[in-house]
Parts: structure tokens; C-alpha cells; sequence
């Protein structure tokens, strides 16, 4: 994989893509007003059962409120405070959790009014790449709409559909194929769900006896360690103790125990060399505080893995969007791990299926599979695999 080819043939399709979507305005709009009402609601509810009144996204007010209510964080660092929302909810308090999702529909509903200024024609917008070689739309923060947005982008064609193709657990697959841990790469490349068979290996259960809630410390635990998360930050997230934290994160270890290896690994050839690059061997990047000391260095052990494995998450999309491009399909958009395409109506279960073989490569003898789902719009979450 040429990942530097790559780069220069991907920018070529995202700038096709900057003509943006055709938008059902007034249903848009219909849902930044739900927005708009449901954060007024939330403020009513937070002056009500506080007296506090303000901007309940200021630092000052919520220190305010976490007084009045006589709560505390075990997390909390009191010498430098943090009100960001997995804080908040580490409080375990329903006032902070109703200002948490406050938070959470003003920042939301900020993003849709940014994005309603485009109307009434075609939403258009600019790419960005970011630091893990991901890229972003710049002009208006399309992804960071809520899912239920979705439904209000149209193909240009009414003879159109949309597909969504999606790369599953990419970076956790990357980090089980580099390090050789063979039983985790091939239960996911055999569709399983990977938070529910960690935490079942872990705890020596089988997949079957994982409940939902044990499934989200599982979770939890795959994404902290994959982005260097410290007992302190993977405890305030569970709303549990350090100690506990520690030992669940000590028994992911134990159940993946090359993966320990193979990332210590890459940090010490980090420090060793002073760079870093994706596991497919491009985009290099220079860490400057890695031969320091304190936090600056582990900053940048921390960016180390994620170039590896985020900026490899990158390069696989990227190269599926060229070789779908390549092929004559119509690539619309990307967020994450998934890549959005235009496919005539009529014929688009057989289009899936072509698609579905130039995106799923196969590296050292693993395949990256896609899941699909097709819609008359932007497929949300609720979508299904045939249009209903």
C-alpha cells in the first residue's frame, strides 16, 4: 500500500465531493427547532431544581452548581478543575447529568444552525485533514450532526439511492493483525462483536453470558487502551474506583498479551528514532518531546500509536474511496471508517456487492470486511441492508 499515492489520489475525490448534498431544508430545520426546544427544556429543569440561572456552559456557573448540590468526583483534580462531560457524569448526580446533556444539545444544535445558513440550495463544503490523516468537513461540521440529521440528505438523483459502507473495529483489527494476536483478528474478521468477546475472555466467560452493561466496560476498555487512556481517565469513565480500573485493565492485558508487546514496541522504537508512521509503513511524523520527560513525552508516546493505528484506519478508507472512484462509482462523503455512495436505484443490490470486493482487501492474510446499509437518504443507525 502506497500510502503517499494514496494521499494524492484521495484528494482528488474529496474534492469531487465539496458539491455537497441536496437537503431536505424544512425537515432540517424542523429538527434544529427539536434542538432548540429540548435545550430550553433542559435549562428549565436545571434552574428549577438549582435557582442557579446563566450559561450553563460556563466553567463559573457549573462550579457553581456542583457547590450548591455538595457533590464530589473522586476524579476531580481540585488544583485544575475539569467540567468536561466525562467528569460531570463521574459526579453521578441527576442535575449534572441534565447539565451534561444540555451541554451536549447546545453544541449539537450550534453545529445544525452553521450548517441551516447553507440553505435553501445545495450544502457544500470543504475537506480538511486532520493530524491521524482522517479528514473533516471544514465548512460546516457535517459529521457532527446527530444521526437523526442523516434523513435530510438526498442523493442529486431521484432515480438514487445512498449506501453506507463501513469498516468495523478498523484500529482494534490493525492492532491484532500487527501484533500477531490471532484470536482476537480473527473474531473480528468473523463479524464478532469485539467488546463482548474481550470482556468475555477476560473474565473467562463465554460471549453468550456478557450482559449490555458488561459489554460497555468492555468497550470502554478497548477504546481506552487503544488511545492511552491512564487507570485515572478509564475510571472516571466506568464511575468506578482507580484500583478497579487498574485491575480490569491489568486483565485486558493478561487476555492480550501480544498486543502489550507489539505497542510497547512501537513506543520504543518512537523513542529510539524520534518518528512515527502508519503500520502500512506511510505518513511519517516527527514526535518532538518524545525524548523528554513528563507529560509532553507520554503526549507524544500516546501519538505514536494513534499515527499507527488511526493514520492506518485512515489509509484503508482512503484507498477504498479511490478504488470505488476508480471503479465509476460516485463516492459522496466519509466520517470515520465509513464511505458514503451514490448507486442508481435499480441496480444497486448488485452494486453493493461489487463494491463490497474492492473495498474488502485482504493484508497478511486478513480480510477487512464492510457492512452495508442503503437508504432513499443518508443512512442513520436504524437503516437497514435493503431499502424497506
Amino acid at each position: 500500500m502506497d500510502s503517499a499515492q494514496i494521499e494524492l489520489e484521495a484528494q482528488e475525490v474529496f474534492a469531487l465531493s465539496t458539491a455537497g448534498f441536496r437537503v431536505n431544508w424544512d425537515l432540517f430545520k424542523s429538527k434544529v427547532d427539536d434542538l432548540d426546544a429540548q435545550a430550553v427544556e433542559l435549562q428549565a429543569q436545571i434552574l428549577e431544581a438549582t435557582g442557579i440561572s446563566g450559561n450553563y456552559n460556563s466553567s463559573k456557573v457549573i462550579a457553581q452548581i456542583i457547590s450548591l448540590r455538595g457533590v464530589s468526583s473522586p476524579y476531580q483534580n481540585a488544583s485544575k478543575p475539569s467540567y468536561a462531560a466525562d467528569m460531570l457524569k463521574s459526579y453521578k448526580d441527576p442535575v449534572l447529568d441534565l447539565v451534561v446533556s444540555y451541554k451536549s444539545m447546545v453544541r449539537q444544535a450550534s453545529s445544525a444552525r452553521g450548517v441551516l445558513a447553507s440553505a435553501p440550495g445545495h450544502l457544500k463544503f470543504e475537506w480538511i485533514r486532520g493530524a491521524s490523516g482522517r479528514y473533516y468537513t471544514k465548512s460546516h461540521n457535517v459529521q457532527g450532526l446527530p444521526d437523526s440529521f442523516r434523513e435530510c440528505f438526498l442523493p442529486d438523483s431521484e432515480d438514487s439511492v445512498f449506501v453506507l459502507f463501513d469498516y468495523k473495529a478498523t484500529e482494534l483489527y490493525l492492532n491484532a493483525i500487527e501484533a500477531g494476536q490471532e484470536d482476537l483478528a480473527r473474531a473480528i474478521e468473523s463479524g464478532k462483536d469485539p467488546h463482548r468477546w474481550i470482556y468475555a475472555k477476560m473474565m473467562g466467560i463465554s460471549e453468550e453470558e456478557v450482559t449490555d452493561e458488561q459489554r460497555k466496560i468492555g468497550k470502554t476498555i478497548n477504546y481506552a487502551i487503544q488511545y492511552g487512556a491512564s487507570p485515572f481517565t478509564v475510571a472516571g469513565d466506568l464511575g468506578t474506583s482507580e484500583e478497579h480500573a487498574r485491575e480490569l485493565m491489568s486483565l485486558y492485558w493478561e487476555a492480550l498479551p501480544k498486543i502489550k508487546v507489539m505497542r510497547s514496541r512501537l513506543v520504543a522504537e518512537a523513542h529510539r528514532t524520534g518518528k512515527t508512521k502508519t503500520v502500512f509503513g506511510g505518513m511519517e511524523r516527527s514526535l518532538e518531546n518524545i525524548h523528554g520527560d513528563g507529560e509532553e513525552m507520554k503526549s507524544d508516546e500516546r501519538r505514536a500509536l494513534n499515527t499507527a493505528f488511526q493514520g492506518s484506519a485512515a489509509d484503508l478508507t482512503k484507498l477504498g474511496m479511490v478504488n470505488l472512484h476508480k471503479a465509476g462509482y460516485k463516492v459522496r462523503f466519509q466520517v470515520h471508517d465509513s464511505i458514503l455512495v451514490e448507486i442508481p436505484r435499480a441496480t444497486y443490490k448488485q452494486a453493493i456487492e461489487e463494491c463490497k470486493s474492492i473495498l474488502e482487501i485482504v493484508w497478511r492474510g486478513y480480510t477487512f470486511r464492510v457492512d452495508t446499509k442503503v437508504s432513499n437518504h443518508f443512512p442513520t443507525r436504524d437503516s437497514g441492508k435493503e431499502l424497506n
